[in-house]
């Protein structure tokens, strides 16, 4: 099972040469942070520092390249898997429901872009720090305290990638009662509060101090624009039919509401059990709380109001916890036999579906004898109508693209002029800016005249209307050519 893992994660992490927007970012971005170009600062993100740190320590080791990238998505892929093996091998002992479920979570990745790679990221972190926090229930005084501060730790990693799973806290107060009650010493509260904060507290100063920027910096970029980027129809609370297809046709909603059913029955379906003291009994504690992390999953996955298939993993990832944590119940002795047999066939099919993916792009470049990774211009890359402007800012000194993207500077290996995604400045009526964004938009319109850059054309695209920055840009300049993706201006 596990060489079959790497196999189909390798496999899918060959999409990379789709260059994904977002992955481009975050690979960008760490390759070009440093004591002039910070993050939150020049380098405008609206996500937390950790995948930064990780993918430019990785960098440093490996290089940067296409062929680094690839390896890049691939080892945060296993980030996300080598969890869900591990959380298997402790809780799962029948080799068909292990099949099952990691069935299950490798079909999620099909037809899913780079951009996941984040969520993939986070997600690793996430599974261990709710398989740890279970763990910590202590049965006694000394009990638990290792694994609430590994759980700590991983959880404290999480909020780092992105903050808004700190929607969780609330969970590890759960975990903390339970171990108050069981040991009967109210004390555990507090000292296990304490831990976790100071736990929080140490993780987030070293980030801190390793980019440099402040606590409101960090505020602005990861609190105040998220609750900006909340935009659309309250009817996108609940409607989310791509996410709804996800869950249905990867077998993760349909193999969870079985095990939801039979848990519960399983626990509460004694009359005597709920009678005498139920709440004190370990395996209802464990059960309780992998249904209250799941409800906060749920929460936070419609407070997103997001269809993307990408954020499908922010309800998908409390769900497959829950799914592997009680996947014993998919054993041959609480379900039958031959269910196990009919839908493991047929959810192995749908991984080498999955798979397909990552080998489209891959194999379209290799029908017309190109190497995608050696020639980032193959005849299926993307990059095709990046080519010319990636050749042009290539040429200068100094390079301002309004709606950039990150494989852009990269492949020009140009540091930018300002932000990569300073999208949000822009492609909006309604804009979100920050000191530097703004800063860099001054500095543009005040440049002499016969100053060039690119505009990304998407930002011409009618029956949007644009931010007054953006229209203040186009009154302060002239257009010079079209290059495919991207226009070249000048101004007056």
């Amino acid at each position: 099972m596990f060489v079959a893992t790497i196999a189909i994660v390798a496999i899918w992490s060959l999409s990379i040469v789709e260059w994904g927007s977002d992955f481009g970012i975050y690979y960008a971005y760490s390759y070009f942070i440093d004591d002039d170009y910070r993050l939150y600062k020049e380098a405008f993100s609206h996500k937390g520092p950790l995948y930064y740190l990780f993918i430019s320590l990785l960098g440093g080791v490996i290089g940067w390249g296409a062929w680094q990238a690839y390896f890049t998505l691939f080892v945060t892929t296993l980030i996300f898997y080598l969890p869900v093996f591990y959380i298997l091998s402790k809780r799962v002992k029948s080799n068909l429901a292990s099949i099952l479920i990691l069935t299950v979570s490798l079909i999620l990745l099909n037809n899913q872009p780079t951009n996941l790679s984040i969520s993939l990221f986070q997600g690793g972190f996430l599974l261990l720090s709710f398989y740890f926090l279970i763990e910590s229930i202590s049965t006694n005084e000394n009990s638990g305290i290792k694994e609430y501060v590994i759980s700590v730790v991983l959880f404290g990693c999480a909020v780092l990638v992105r903050i808004d799973v700190l929607i969780y806290t609330p969970a590890y107060l759960v975990a903390i009662i339970f171990s108050a009650i069981n040991v009967n010493n109210i004390f555990i509260v507090i000292k296990r509060s304490t831990i976790g904060v100071l736990i929080l507290l140490a993780l987030y100063m070293a980030n801190q101090l390793y980019f440099g920027y402040s606590l409101l910096e960090y505020f602005k970029h990861n609190v105040e624009f998220n609750k900006f980027y909340n935009f659309g129809s309250s009817l996108f609370y609940v409607y989310r039919p791509e996410h709804v297809v996800i869950l249905i046709s990867s077998g993760l909603l349909v193999l969870s509401s079985v095990v939801l059913a039979y848990k519960h029955v399983d626990i509460f379906g004694d009359v005597k059990k709920r009678e005498t003291f139920w709440w004190k009994q370990r395996q209802t504690q464990k059960y309780i709380l992998t249904l209250f992390i799941f409800l906060l999953g749920v929460t936070l996955w419609v407070l997103s109001k997001s269809d993307k298939n990408y954020h499908v993993f922010i309800m998908a990832v409390p769900m497959l916890f829950f799914l592997i944590y009680w996947g014993s119940t998919l054993g041959c002795c609480k379900l039958p036999r031959n269910i196990l047999y009919i839908w493991t066939p047929i959810l192995l099919y749908m991984v080498l579906l999955s798979s397909t993916s990552g080998l489209n792009p891959v194999y379209k470049g290799y029908k017309n004898h190109e190497n995608c990774f050696i020639n980032i211009y193959c005849s299926s890359s993307p990059l095709i109508e990046y080519k010319k402007t990636i050749e042009s800012i290539s040429q200068e000194d100094s390079v301002t693209v309004v709606g950039g993207r990150g494989w852009l500077y990269f492949f020009a290996n140009i540091e930018p002029e300002g932000a990569i995604n300073n999208w949000w400045m822009y492609h909006k009526e309604k804009s979100f800016s920050t000191k530097y964004l703004l800063a860099a938009h001054n500095k543009l319109i005040a440049r002499p005249s016969g100053y060039q850059f690119w505009i990304d054309n998407i930002l011409f695209e009618e029956g949007t209307a644009r931010s007054k920055y953006f229209y203040e840009i186009l009154n302060n300049s002239e257009f010079v050519e079209n290059e495919g993706k991207y226009s070249r201006y000048k101004i007056k």
